[in-house]
C-alpha cells in the first residue's frame, strides 16, 4: 500500500520516485504509517497538502 501511494504521489509531483524529493515523500508516508494513517486517500491528503506533522520536522 505504501509503495502505491507513493508512487502516485511522486508522479502527480512530478517526482521520480528514487529522488530525492522521492525520497522525502517516502519518508513522510513511513513517518505517517507509524503515527497510525492506514488510509490510502488519508496518506495522499496529508502528503499532497505539504503540511508533514510536527512530530516528523523535529526527527
Amino acid at each position: 500500500m505504501l509503495r502505491r501511494v507513493h508512487i502516485h504521489v511522486c508522479s502527480l509531483k512530478d517526482l521520480e520516485p528514487e529522488s530525492e524529493g522521492g525520497a522525502e515523500i517516502g519518508k513522510m508516508l513511513f513517518h505517517l504509517y507509524r503515527q497510525g494513517v492506514r488510509s490510502e486517500v488519508g496518506l495522499m491528503r496529508m502528503v499532497i497538502a505539504d503540511e508533514p506533522p510536527p512530530a516528523l520536522e523535529a526527527e
